[in-house]
């Protein structure tokens, strides 16, 4: 029996306004378990190791850019890979929840409502 999982990907910017950047040194976790993360490596890329059988929503943070939850997988006894993260930068994030009229709560600067 299978007890562990990996989970692979990259972390990208959000493409707009020419920025193709990966994001070296984003952290890359589990919504689930918190305490589990690692860092992107050159290009963005990374790995993680998760629990088999578990439902786990993979999230990236990085500096200056909008943190990012991708959809909920649940391992199977296989490992999940091209799990990527496209997140806009933090100005032009404001400037699209400033047209789209989002509220943003003033403590943290995240929208206070999400959907996908």
């Amino acid at each position: 029996m299978r007890v562990m999982a990996t989970i692979s990907g990259n972390a990208y910017a959000f493409v707009f306004d020419g920025n193709t950047d990966r994001l070296e040194g984003a952290t890359v976790g589990i919504a689930e378990i918190p305490e589990l993360t690692t860092i992107a490596g050159p290009n963005g890329a990374y790995s993680l190791e998760v629990p088999d059988d578990m439902s786990l929503t993979p999230f990236a943070d990085a500096e200056g850019y909008y943190p990012t939850h991708v959809q909920t997988f649940h391992t199977r006894g296989e490992d999940l890979g091209q799990v990527n993260f496209q997140m806009p930068r933090l100005d032009i994030y404001k400037a699209l929840a400033a047209v789209a009229g989002a509220e943003v709560d003033p403590d943290t600067e995240r929208l206070a409502h999400t959907a996908i």
